[in-house]
């Protein structure tokens, strides 16, 4: 659990614990919904909101000065101190927080919003020094290890760097038309990748189809925003149909992800391992991980582009967290080569983005707090666990 901030789970139990739900949608996520509403003539994505543009600062300002008006409660200071974390104000956002309350809800929506705060203010300090610094972006390769040793994995999962693991046996023989004969009437959840979305890896809801019907596409080659299905558990929806199939990597053998939420949360049974389908062309945006754990993915079919950042240059990204610990990101890693891009967010021009392509039966290793963007460059199966 050293990868999980311990701020995280108190938070998370506290805002269980006390039911600030409603406060915490009343104080932030409302505040960006008038935000990006604006007037009905004129709505904005909330993307607009982490890129800072003019329309949404203006709008902010506004609200921010009508906040600051004398406060009638710790709701109001709350509200304010959002407002002006949301505007990048984040040093007069923690300043603005109330002291301590008697209302346990209030209480622990304060210490959540610090914790954002903190983080946005940590950030920023990073991103200075990296500038300062004027450093060269690096472009680098991910190791391939070939029928390693426990050792050599060992070494390279205690180095906190990315790796992929190649001629192993734990891949399933698995094909979009393989599994249509297997699941084929099971209902599935589908996801698209949206450029407009803050969402967790910009992907949103593409509704749900039969694993039948969604497979029928597949094999075209599709667009970024072409529905795929995306983490999809594989025990707790086809586990008769799958289960035995699945091999779980020897050296990755612990479900940390099910661990954690349920210190949380109590689940019933493990999420992992999950399962994705994907057609060539398409896409998941540039993400962390939830919880900060670290996974591992087999590529059953087909071949993956991965790129990634590394922890030291995760501020160059310009993260932000909006209504909880999953960031957002202004741009993407195809920015990288953006002239236009690299004018507004200038850290992105000093980080070194790893890349690299994996094969059917790859196995690749990401550590906690990786951000990574995946492109499917061939139609792809894969099955994943934190």
């Amino acid at each position: 659990f050293q990868c999980v901030p311990h701020a995280l789970g108190m938070t998370f139990r506290s805002i269980l614990r006390h039911g600030a739900n409603q406060i915490w949608q009343d104080v932030r996520s409302r505040s960006i919904l008038k935000v990006c509403g604006g007037s009905e003539a004129s709505p904005v994505s909330a993307t607009a909101l982490v890129r800072g543009e003019a329309v949404v600062a203006g709008r902010l300002d506004d609200l921010i000065a009508a906040c600051e008006l004398p406060a009638s409660g710790a709701r109001d200071s709350l509200r304010l101190a959002s407002l002006l974390d949301l505007r990048g104000r984040h040093v007069e956002a923690l300043n603005a927080l109330p002291h301590e309350d008697h209302d346990s809800a209030l209480v622990a929506v304060a210490r959540f919003l610090r914790e954002l705060i903190d983080r946005h203010i940590a950030l920023e300090s990073e991103r200075s020094q990296l500038l300062s610094k004027h450093a060269e972006p690096v472009s680098r390769s991910v190791e391939v290890l070939n029928c390693p040793t426990d050792e050599e994995v060992a070494k390279f999962a205690d180095a906190g760097v990315p790796f992929i693991i190649r001629g192993s046996d734990v891949a399933p023989n698995w094909t979009p038309e393989s599994l249509r004969q297997k699941i084929g009437s099971c209902l599935v959840p589908l996801r698209r990748c949206a450029d407009d979305s803050v969402s967790w890896a910009s992907l949103e809801f593409a509704g749900s189809s039969s694993f039948e019907d969604f497979v029928a596409s597949v094999d075209r080659r599709g667009t970024r925003s072409d529905a795929q299905l995306f983490d999809f558990s594989i025990w707790q929806h086809c586990a008769r149909s799958l289960g035995s199939e699945v091999k779980i990597p020897k050296w990755f053998c612990v479900d940390l992800f099910s661990l954690v939420s349920s210190s949380v949360q109590p689940v019933s049974g493990s999420a992992s391992p999950t399962l994705f389908v994907a057609a060539a062309g398409t896409s998941s945006g540039l993400h962390v991980d939830f919880l900060q754990t670290r996974f591992w993915m087999t590529l059953c079919h087909g071949r993956k582009r991965w790129r990634l950042v590394s922890r030291d240059h995760f501020t160059c990204l310009y993260p932000q967290y909006l209504t909880d610990l999953n960031p957002s990101f202004p741009v993407d890693l195809d920015a990288v080569s953006n002239k236009e891009a690299l004018a507004r967010f200038p850290a992105l021009a000093h980080m070194d983005v790893y890349d690299t392509v994996m094969e059917a039966g790859d196995i690749i290793f990401v550590p906690e707090g990786w951000a990574h963007q995946v492109d499917n460059l061939e139609t792809s199966v894969a099955i994943s666990a934190n």
